[in-house]
């Protein structure tokens, strides 16, 4: 019940996570069908996209597939603008296997389209998975080493992002 008045009462962003069968997905269902805003709903990969009924995060923002440094920024169509200016939230599903450096690209891009400094440019952002299952992709050598180098960790989920680091994110 928590979330679902963050969703439809609030534009504080937060963490849903619950092991596989807890009912994350019907409850992102259903807050799309009975809360009156607009959502945005992405994944890392296309089939979880195609099962979270969005698209991906790296078709959406127009990331580069390698590592996305501090100053990435994504190129967005028209359409996809104009989609993020009139969005209220972004849902981000499996969330488990996305990288921090792809976190910071989305934070870099949204402020940068919608000319607004606060992070995420004021969305409110929905972060959805389960951390027990699939972890972040990272490629061993060159790429470990400039995520290492840019984050100072030698993991890279999503919420060790300095988007995320700079929000307070409810974990429910």
């Amino acid at each position: 019940m928590f979330a679902y008045e963050l969703v439809a009462n609030t534009n504080s962003s937060f963490f849903l996570t619950g092991r596989a069968g807890t009912g994350k997905t019907t409850f992102l269902q259903n807050i799309q069908r009975t809360v009156n805003k607009r959502f945005i709903t992405l994944a890392p990969t296309g089939i979880a996209a195609i099962l979270a009924g969005g698209e991906t995060i790296h078709s959406f923002f127009g990331l580069p597939l390698e590592v996305c440094g501090p100053d990435t920024f994504g190129k967005m169509n028209y359409k996809k603008i104009l989609a993020l200016v009139h969005a209220d939230t972004i849902i981000i599903d499996e969330v488990s296997m996305l990288r921090c450096d792809i976190v910071d690209a989305i934070d870099n891009t949204i402020r940068k389209v919608l000319r607004n400094n606060l992070p995420f440019g004021g969305k409110q952002v929905i972060f959805v998975g389960d951390m027990f299952q699939l972890p972040p992709v990272v490629n061993q050598g060159a790429e470990t080493e400039l995520l290492q180098d840019i984050y100072n960790t030698n993991d890279f989920f999503f919420f060790k992002s300095t988007a995320v680091k700079r929000i307070s994110l409810v974990k429910i």
